[in-house]
């Protein structure tokens, strides 16, 4: 897979990842998370006007845009034999505004669409002011413009290539699938770099790594940031089945024996990861491939993942289980 770059003209460089292999979830912690420890004294969420003056300024560009998207639209629909009407305006049936494939986008979408759809997140992004100069290669301007639109658009679905464009990308690069995983720490990267620290404000998070001597009872605890979180799902059938894999003890003996400070010696014990503080937003990546022992090839996880009808209890995960 190649690698994913962004070129980030805001913030006057360039950021490239390599690969990984995660299908992202975004969901919303529970809401005793909110004096886990993270400080957000200093964030000020966005007012009302000010999002409302942003749709606004969204709205005067928008009739051009319009045009142009709805062109692209028809087009679109020629190729591929359905009706251009459909694009005109969304069915009853369907409540949002959808993003068009612009080649092989489609990870893109979902990551897009999935941040759209948490209010915080739209806030942040919607105090962007619009550069003087360099806008059609501002990142964080035109991911604002692009949630403005869907926000307000009626049409049953949307370009990406504004955005596309300010990655840097041709159409070469928009036809080439990428790790979703990747994207999500670019795009944040590049909101931060243009001093929108939304990673930090919403999705930061800590994770106690926990050592504990199965002799005396010790315990040697190590504490590490985050953003998002992994979690495998081989032989989950629910995220709170992955959850529970992901916070389950190890058992360490033998060759892996741990030394224990107070034993003075290398004895059993158990291993295990926790969240030590939730962030307001849950970031949680679903590892959709695996390695398969017996065809020695990677192998693609295509089974169902429930997540909880009502809410996602995360207290169950503050210590190992």
């Amino acid at each position: 897979m190649d690698n994913l770059a962004i070129d980030v003209t805001q913030a006057g460089t360039s950021t490239d990842v390599g690969s990984s292999d995660a299908t992202p979830t975004v969901g919303l912690s529970d809401e005793s998370s909110s004096d886990d420890g993270l400080d957000l004294s200093e964030h000020v969420a966005p007012t009302e006007d000010e999002e409302r003056d942003m749709l606004q300024r969204v709205e005067a560009h928008r009739a051009a845009e319009g045009r142009g998207a709805l062109h692209d639209a028809r087009q679109a629909a020629r190729r591929e034999g359905r009706p251009e009407e459909w694009w005109v305006a969304r069915p009853p049936t369907q409540a949002r505004c959808g993003l068009a494939n612009s080649g092989a986008t489609c990870y893109l979408n979902s990551l897009l669409q999935a941040l759209f759809a948490l209010e915080e997140v739209r806030r942040e992004v919607y105090t962007v002011d619009e550069p003087s100069v360099g806008a059609d290669r501002c990142v964080p301007w035109q991911l604002a413009r692009l949630f403005a639109r869907m926000q307000l658009s009626r049409a049953p679905a949307l370009s990406t290539r504004a955005l596309t464009g300010a990655f840097g990308w041709g159409a070469a690069e928009a036809s080439r699938q990428h790790d979703v995983q990747e994207l999500a720490r670019v795009l944040l990267d590049a909101l931060g770099r243009a001093g929108l620290p939304v990673e930090a404000r919403l999705f930061g998070g800590t994770l106690r790594s926990t050592l504990r001597c199965l002799a005396c009872g010790h315990e040697k605890a190590r504490d590490e940031a985050f953003a998002d979180v992994q979690l495998d799902i081989g032989d989950a059938a629910t995220v709170d089945d992955a959850l529970c894999a992901f916070t389950r003890w190890e058992r360490l003996d033998g060759e892996n024996a741990w030394h224990c400070a107070a034993c003075a010696a290398r004895v059993p014990a158990l291993k295990g990861v926790s969240f030590a503080a939730l962030p307001p937003l849950l970031f949680l990546h679903l590892k959709r491939f695996t390695f398969d022992l017996h065809t020695g090839r990677r192998r693609k996880l295509t089974h169902r993942v429930a997540f909880p009808a009502a809410a996602l209890d995360l207290g169950a995960y503050r210590r190992p289980s």
